[in-house]
């Protein structure tokens, strides 16, 4: 029997642009063996992607994990000149009064169907469930009776690494490994927005940064 419901009458991809994409992060960190823990007050983000859109997306996130703290995230994209050298480089972070390099480094990252189960904290495991993202997505619309492909359908996840190079010695002083996962149609935007909210949050927990 068919169901004369409204929402009926929508194709199914009409009907996923009314669900708000959701996204969560599973996050551990670690301070490396012999490094001093220590609060930093001003960072430099420099993600490396290889894709300028989605840097962007990415420094625009740790902006917004950032919020409340204007002086402590500088962006890469404004202060750094093409094809600076590396003492350069760190004479220019001493100018700019930035003690920390925030690097975010891709890893794996790919999409699977059907549902995804919460993950589940552990000790050294911290949990970050970001809210829904009300906005509605830019979608595809199929025509009654298509069938939606893989990609349509697909949950999105991505693994990143996070690490802090103290400018003053040149070494890492925190680093953090997570995996954020999406649900049906959460674009990339949103992903990076829940890991950073969950990397900031650990950085606060593990007392890297300073108070705002």
């Amino acid at each position: 029997m068919i169901v004369r419901h409204p929402a009926a009458l929508l194709p199914l991809a009409a009907l996923l642009l009314l669900a708000p994409a959701c996204s969560s992060t599973r996050i551990v960190s670690s301070i490396p063996p012999g490094a001093t823990v220590r609060q930093f007050h001003r960072l430099l983000v420099v993600p490396l992607f290889g894709d300028p859109v989605r840097e962007k997306a990415a420094e625009e996130a740790y902006l917004r994990a950032f919020e409340g703290r204007p002086e402590a995230l500088v962006r890469a994209s404004e202060i750094l000149p093409a094809g600076i050298g590396e003492a350069a480089f760190y004479d220019l972070m001493v100018r700019n009064h930035v003690d920390g390099v925030l690097i975010l480094r891709p890893g794996k990252s790919g999409a699977i169907a059907g549902a995804v189960d919460d993950y589940h904290t552990g000790r050294d495991l911290d949990y970050h469930r970001n809210s829904c993202d009300a906005k509605l997505l830019t979608w595809v619309y199929n025509k009654p009776g298509d069938q939606l492909n893989e990609a349509e359908l697909a949950q999105p996840w991505l693994e990143m690494t996070v690490t802090i190079i103290e400018t003053a010695s040149h070494k890492a002083a925190w680093s953090a490994h997570s995996k954020t996962q999406g649900t049906q149609g959460t674009p990339f935007s949103q992903l990076i927005r829940t890991q950073a909210a969950a990397a900031v949050a650990r950085m606060d927990k593990d007392g890297v940064l300073q108070k705002p």
